[in-house]
């Protein structure tokens, strides 16, 4: 019997881990369908390729830190995007976050990597619902509206047609930048950050912000003045237009390239990423 012809390709693999309460089993399913469907229509010919992760599949056994921390460590840690999906239940709190699904949120963020958070509209049965929880659910979304946008669905279908769209567009604006690739020792292709080419004012200060103990970068506009501040310096030494021109576009050069978060939304207060980090260093070993 004649062999068909195989067709092999080559492609990046991206990690998008799913994680949610055990209320929401429905949308775990629906998640899993979704980037399977994008996979089967994109991966050939686009050269990315999405592999589902979540603590369920991909944990092993381990011992000397919490339950959550390994987690964190074993498949958070590698992951490119994270999708949460939240109903009735917050979940278990950890040591330092209010449940399992929040400080993978939080950890994730605090990355500099996508994160995609919906809430489901379903209506809920008085009967079933644990008050307590719900409650609890409804604070952490509370705050975690100040500092990001969520989605909202009505049902499974709306949330499969919703993240399929949202998929897609962090897909083209997060992962597509990074899709030069290298041969990892066991022969998988394994993604290699981009090379990133900055103006001298933003290498500047990108490496001054690494050396900051909280990594931060903090943007004030007074009356007839403009400061940016990092590790204790200013770096706009005199204010003339150019100058302060210089310094805000090198400013919005390193948050354009996601190594520094505007944390405020407000343009005054930014963090450096674990990108952020990583490129400073490169630039410490080839000095500007």
């Amino acid at each position: 019997m004649p062999l068909g012809r195989f067709m092999p390709y080559q492609a990046t693999v991206f990690r998008v881990m799913i994680a949610s309460p055990a209320d929401c089993s429905e949308e775990f399913a629906a998640a899993q369908e979704v980037i399977s469907r994008w996979n089967a229509a994109h991966s050939a010919s686009g050269g990315i390729h999405l592999e589902t992760v979540s603590w369920m599949t991909h944990a092993r056994p381990a011992t000397g830190l919490s339950a959550q921390s390994i987690i964190n460590d074993q498949v958070l840690r590698d992951a490119d995007i994270l999708v949460a999906t939240f109903w009735t239940r917050l979940g278990t709190p950890t040591e330092t976050a209010p449940s399992g699904t929040a400080e993978e949120i939080n950890e994730h963020a605090g990355r500099g990597k996508p994160v995609l958070v919906y809430k489901c509209g379903k209506e809920i049965d008085p009967n079933r619902i644990d008050s307590a929880e719900h409650e609890r659910l409804k604070l952490f979304l509370s705050k975690l509206q100040e500092s990001a946008l969520t989605g909202q669905y009505s049902s499974t279908e709306d949330f499969k047609a919703q993240f399929s769209t949202h998929l897609a567009k962090t897909v083209n604006s997060d992962l597509l930048p990074q899709i030069r690739t290298r041969s990892s020792h066991d022969g998988r292709l394994a993604v290699v950050e981009p090379e990133i080419s900055l103006s001298d004012e933003g290498k500047q200060l990108l490496l001054e912000a690494s050396r900051d103990p909280h990594g931060s970068i903090i943007h004030v506009k007074t009356f007839g003045a403009e400061h940016i501040q990092t590790n204790g310096r200013q770096m706009i030494s005199q204010q003339d237009a150019r100058t302060v021109a210089r310094w805000v576009a090198a400013l919005e050069e390193l948050s354009r390239l996601r190594l520094i978060k505007d944390e405020s939304f407000k343009g005054e207060v930014f963090r450096i990423t674990d990108l952020g980090y990583k490129t400073a260093e490169k630039l410490v070993e080839t000095p500007v």
